[in-house]
């Protein structure tokens, strides 16, 4: 169970990262409270990268595969029905995270 916190976590900050990215890029919050964007990390990363963000086109595998969990029906948050659920490997998902916060801190300021 912890480590669905650990990637419940790691996925809402992912989100908060890119959101925050899209929203500062586009002077509002309104693109990224749209229904086809808000959770959805895929979604988010592409505004992101189209708002200018340097980074990969595609969002590494590990992003992909936490938004099968992350996203509708929303496996980390309401585990109904579930009942076994396979989690990306820790690295390089912890190493590429803490390098996407410091692309981000340093494109926003």
């Amino acid at each position: 169970m912890r480590y669905c916190v650990v990637h419940a976590l790691r996925s809402c900050r992912i989100e908060c990262l890119l959101k925050a990215y899209a929203s500062k890029a586009l002077g509002s919050e309104a693109a990224v409270r749209k229904r086809d964007i808000q959770h959805s990390l895929d979604a988010l990363w592409k505004l992101a990268i189209s708002e200018g963000l340097r980074a990969a086109p595609s969002p590494p595998e590990w992003v992909s595969h936490l938004r099968h969990l992350h996203d509708s029906p929303y496996f980390l948050r309401y585990s109904t029905e579930v009942h076994g659920i396979v989690l990306p490997a820790t690295e390089p998902m912890v190493t590429e995270l803490a390098a996407l916060l410091e692309l981000i801190r340093t494109q926003i300021r």
